[in-house]
């Protein structure tokens, strides 16, 4: 592929994943002030607090899929290795189904509430739908086809708002559990649909192929971004679940919609570090590697700056629209601390898709990811604990200064073993 075709294509995927980050901006903005407005605080912590879960279980989620980025245009038998990636989804979902199961039965008899054990099923559902839809969609990014994955999140949102509008009438937790399956559900239907009309999803293959190739993925590439993927899903949502331990669930309720709401400021930059990736991908020559890189770089850093400089600004405004008045205040200093130390990773998010191709990426899991994972955890209880819930909205700075500063001595340090050889 050129350079022209290849940035054409860039500038097209980018496009549709504004259109769809934009969508996700709008419709999850009505989604998140109605289940904050209506759903109760100790519902919401729930919610929050058995997401947090996944942040420990995830250590079993392995993507195999992932390895198509690494192998991308080198792959000839493409839709034997989506349907080893489709088996190997459903024997893991049926896994983690089991877990969640197990906890959500355990939890809901230590504190005599079956809700416990309806949002953790709920979680589980979503989990095993979403692994799916992502087997989909790396094929669909790779093929440059980012128009049908905004197409089916719209539809996705699009009815799980629908749903959510039933809160105002009658505020359930139920409500939101079946809003956040169903949407998942149409990303499924949709993406595989438009799949099957340009691949032959018919073809059988046995399960020592699918074996094969889901080994192969696993242990070349896979295993260690997985890894790396759970880390920092570890890094980014396990506040709550510390917090369990230290504040009650009104406490957490609380300080998840801070989370929440600071979520929306990360979407701009991992659509850019997964364009990055896929840029990466299509490159063959390490110094056009280095200028694509370079050119994200400054892109992420600039808006991140103007980001954070806009949260200054009008960040109270937006915190009106979600929670009471009387709430505005608490709610921004913890959105303080935690968008200023995301502002700092933010600005250098595609640096982790440069280690991820250019590097050894097992030297990146232990000399980059594991490394922060432990500093964070160890920061946030000490946080957690002498200072509660303020203490581990100021833990983020810390946590993701120091993420930042070993993904950058990783970056010069490989660049300077590049160029001595």
């Amino acid at each position: 592929m050129n350079k022209k075709d290849l940035r054409k294509k860039i500038l097209h995927s980018i496009s549709f994943g504004l259109i769809e980050q934009i969508l996700n901006i709008i419709l999850g903005f009505i989604i998140s002030v109605i289940t904050i407005r209506y759903l109760s605080r100790s519902n919401f912590g729930l919610i929050s607090y058995a997401a947090s879960f996944f942040a420990i279980i995830n250590f079993i989620n392995i993507a195999p899929e992932n390895y198509l980025f690494k192998i991308n245009n080198k792959i000839e038998n493409e839709v034997e290795y989506l349907k080893s990636y489709e088996f190997f989804s459903i024997f893991k979902s049926l896994l983690i189904f089991i877990i969640f199961l197990i906890i959500g039965i355990a939890i809901s008899i230590k504190n005599n509430n079956i809700t416990y054990l309806l949002v953790f099923l709920s979680n589980s559902i979503f989990f095993s739908f979403n692994q799916i839809a992502n087997i989909y969609k790396v094929k669909l990014e790779l093929e440059f086809k980012q128009k049908i994955i905004t197409l089916s999140v719209l539809l996705g949102k699009t009815a799980k708002a629908i749903l959510i509008i039933f809160l105002i009438y009658t505020p359930k937790i139920e409500i939101v559990l079946i809003s956040q399956i169903l949407e998942v559900v149409v990303y499924v239907i949709y993406r595989r649909r438009y799949l099957k009309r340009v691949l032959d999803f018919n073809k059988k293959i046995s399960f020592s192929y699918a074996y094969n190739i889901i080994k192969k993925s696993s242990l070349n590439y896979s295993i260690w971004t997985h890894l790396m993927g759970v880390i920092t899903n570890f890094i980014y949502k396990i506040d709550p679940f510390i917090l369990g331990f230290f504040v009650s669930m009104e406490q957490i309720g609380t300080y998840s919609i801070a989370l929440k709401i600071s979520n929306y400021f990360i979407i701009i930059f991992q659509l850019l570090q997964k364009n990055s990736l896929i840029a990466l991908s299509n490159i063959s020559k390490l110094k056009e590697k280095n200028n694509i890189i370079f050119k994200f770089n400054i892109l992420s850093i600039i808006l991140s700056i103007l980001q954070f400089v806009l949260f200054l600004f009008l960040g109270k405004h937006i915190l009106a629209l979600y929670v009471n008045k009387d709430e505005i205040e608490i709610v921004y200093n913890y959105m303080f601390y935690i968008l200023f130390g995301l502002s700092i990773i933010n600005g250098f998010r595609p640096l982790i898709s440069y280690l991820t191709l250019i590097d050894d990426v097992k030297k990146v899991l232990f000399y980059c990811i594991i490394p922060s994972g432990i500093f964070t955890f160890i920061i946030y209880i000490i946080s957690a604990y002498k200072f509660g819930t303020i203490g581990i909205a100021k833990a983020n700075v810390l946590a993701y200064f120091f993420w930042t500063i070993l993904l950058i001595a990783r970056t010069v340090y490989i660049n300077l073993k590049n160029e001595v050889h």
